[in-house]
């Protein structure tokens, strides 16, 4: 039976990832960006991994980006620091600088991303706050998760070209889960 115009475009779903219930299944399911550590409670992150296998055919893949912590805790310091200047179209910058703690307790960062925008003299025409919070998860922790979960790891990169996943030198960890 030949493919659907249907079946060949991407979906996107805007959903509480722990209470997806769509009724079908899906080749590929992708939560990009570190999102899943935005979840944040452990308890939660188990309900989303069983929902998104719910939801993953027989022979999909389910892949997840996450922060390598070893890489990610070199930047949170509990000081305020400038993560870059952003020209924009209208001849703007955007300064983008954040400040983030964390609590090994729980494995969370917390901290605020300040978002300014600059017109060309310096002033700062618009400002404002975002509040972060999200969960480190180590790579023997969320592999244990995942399993728990029902998937099995078919590749865990260390970055979004394909490198090989390092603890101590790759930046991300980039998940290829599939049933197990």
């Amino acid at each position: 039976m030949p493919a659907t115009d249907y079946d060949r475009v991407a979906h996107l779903y805007d959903a509480y990832v722990c209470n997806l219930s769509l009724n079908r299944q899906f080749d590929l399911i992708f939560i990009p960006f570190h999102s899943f550590a935005e979840i944040g409670d452990p308890a939660q992150e188990r309900k989303a991994l069983q929902a998104i296998r719910t939801h993953l055919s027989p022979t999909g893949r389910f892949i997840c980006t996450l922060h390598n912590p070893s890489w990610r805790l070199k930047w949170v310091t509990g000081q305020r620091r400038k993560l870059g200047d952003f020209p924009l179209s209208d001849g703007n910058l955007l300064t983008l600088s954040s400040v983030e703690n964390y609590d090994s307790v729980s494995g969370c960062v917390n901290g605020t991303q300040f978002y300014e925008v600059r017109s060309y003299d310096g002033t700062v025409a618009a400002h404002m706050a975002v509040d972060l919070h999200f969960r480190l998860h180590s790579c023997c922790e969320f592999q244990s998760l995942a399993e728990a979960a029902g998937f099995v790891p078919v590749h865990l990169y260390g970055d979004y070209s394909y490198a090989p996943f390092e603890p101590d030198k790759s930046p991300f960890m980039v998940w290829v889960l599939r049933e197990a």
